[in-house]
Formats: structure tokens, C-alpha cells, sequence
């Protein structure tokens, strides 16, 4: 193969893989503990109770299928975090809530992970579907505890 049909082919393979879509988390920076909890569904301080992952979504064939050829196919690895609730700062989420989110190993696509024993603010929207609440990185508080009190609760 001559030195430039090498170069050409190289050429075409860079331009090839800078087309393709990064995963990468970009969040955007909120201006204000107001403006961010107003984005969010439900925000409470609450202690992790529980936590794992989701099960599998693609059904039994399919596991079995990739399990037999040694393929599985590539997808992301979702959790639910169970919170009790120890303090709702907006909306109603009960004593004991259940957050969907990706998993902290996968950060660089938004995942979180949630330290046990903890207090921690939380910040989730409802998920399109209805069936319950979800967070991402993005979602983290950017302020204070005491930020996001006052503007909630006028505290």
C-alpha cells in the first residue's frame, strides 16, 4: 500500500471518530439555589436506606441470547436509591422515596452514586413516564443546604 493511500485512509479515520458522539456529562451551572430547586420535582434531605440496580429491561430471550453467544449487548447500568425522607424541602415525596439514576461508575454520562449514612440534599424530577422520580449528576445541589432552605421554605 502506497504511503499516501495509508495517509488517506488514516486521514478519513480520524475524520471518521471526531463525528462520532462523545459521552461525556456537561452540566449547566444554575444561578441561584431558587432557580436550580425550580427545575426539580421534589427536593429533600434524606439517608440512603437501600440501593441497587435496576433490573434488566431487555427480557428473558434476549439475556439468554447474549448469554449464550458470549454478546452482551452494551448498555447502561441503572440503580434505585431508596432515601427516608428526613425533611421535604418542595413537593411530597413520603417517608420513604425511591430515586432512578445511572451509576456512579459511569459519571462521565451523569451517573451518581449516594454515600450511606449520610444526610444528603437531593434534587429529582419526575420521570417522563409517571412512574416514579429520577436524578443525574446535573441534578447535584450546587449550593448550600442553607440556600436551597430559604428559598424553599423562607427560612
Amino acid at each position: 500500500m502506497s504511503y499516501l493511500l495509508k495517509s488517506a485512509l488514516l486521514g478519513a479515520l480520524a475524520l471518521l471518530l471526531a463525528a462520532l458522539p462523545a459521552l461525556a456529562c456537561s452540566c449547566m451551572r444554575a444561578e441561584s439555589a431558587a432557580a436550580q430547586a425550580e427545575t426539580a420535582d421534589i427536593v429533600f434531605i434524606g439517608r440512603v436506606i437501600d440501593s441497587g440496580p435496576v433490573g434488566d429491561p431487555r427480557g428473558w430471550w434476549k439475556q439468554v441470547s447474549d448469554w449464550a453467544t458470549g454478546r452482551p449487548a452494551p448498555r447502561m447500568i441503572e440503580d434505585i436509591t431508596t432515601f427516608q425522607v428526613d425533611e421535604a424541602l418542595k413537593g411530597a415525596p413520603g417517608r420513604n422515596v425511591p430515586i432512578r439514576h445511572v451509576n456512579g461508575n459511569h459519571s462521565a454520562t451523569c451517573g451518581v452514586s449516594f454515600p450511606r449514612g449520610e444526610a444528603v440534599l437531593i434534587l429529582a424530577y419526575r420521570q417522563h413516564d409517571g412512574s416514579g422520580y429520577a436524578t443525574s449528576l446535573c441534578s447535584m445541589p450546587q449550593f448550600p443546604v442553607e440556600e436551597f432552605r430559604a428559598a424553599l421554605t423562607g427560612e
